[in-house]
């Protein structure tokens, strides 16, 4: 197993943390934007938008902005979360630049 292959839930749990160079390996490997997107959750009172914010993120990166991402969030969550989880994607489109 090499370094990449580790679980990341140790550190989520708080049992374990990353090498300290960690960010700096993966950018030697690969181009990395880093987003704190707990940070950002928290910053709108949910910390369970995370996920969203960083789907946010990926559609920015990817380009993926020509899909309706806020009537897909309206057809597949809860009636009481959707604005919550709009706000979140829109949080992610604007940290990509």
């Amino acid at each position: 197993m090499n370094d990449f292959e580790i679980s990341p839930m140790p550190v989520l749990s708080g049992k374990m943390k990353y090498a300290k160079d960690i960010l700096d390996e993966i950018k030697a490997k690969a181009d990395t934007i880093v987003i704190n997107a707990a940070e950002e959750a928290e910053k709108l009172g949910n910390a369970k938008v995370m996920n969203i914010i960083l789907l946010g993120t990926i559609v920015k990166a990817m380009g993926l902005e020509d899909i309706d991402w806020n009537q897909l969030i309206n057809d597949n969550v809860k009636a009481a979360f959707i604005e919550i989880n709009q706000k979140a994607l829109a949080v992610g489109r604007d940290l990509i630049k």
